[in-house]
């Protein structure tokens, strides 16, 4: 059975996943790839590399993305900021790309 898992170490991103999605079975601060089977399905804000391993596995993830204006940057936002801010889930896909030829040939 699929696991619905939160992996992330910001307060206020844990808060509003758990407010938003409909099932939430684990919340870690790390990401522990050895514990993540093909079918369940990760949130949080993780790099593009974890990301990339993530979807090879078959796991699910949603990428919570929240566009911060400059004038609010290294402020400490609370839950009004954020709703405010209308944060939005992102799901990614497995990498479906194609090698494509470099545009010189030093790049190889």
């Amino acid at each position: 059975m699929p696991r619905f898992i939160i992996v992330s170490r910001n307060a206020i991103t844990v808060r509003w996943l758990l407010m938003h999605v409909c099932q939430v079975d684990e919340v870690h601060l790390y990401l522990d790839k050895r514990r993540l089977k093909a079918g369940d399905r990760v949130y949080g804000q993780l790099a593009a590399d974890a990301i990339h391993e993530l979807t090879a596995m078959g796991v699910r993830y949603c990428h919570w993305q929240l566009e911060l204006p400059a004038h609010l940057q290294g402020t400490v936002l609370n839950d009004n900021d954020v709703r405010a801010l209308k944060p939005q889930l992102t799901e990614y896909q497995p990498d479906t790309s194609q090698r494509i030829e470099p545009f010189c040939s030093d790049c190889e």
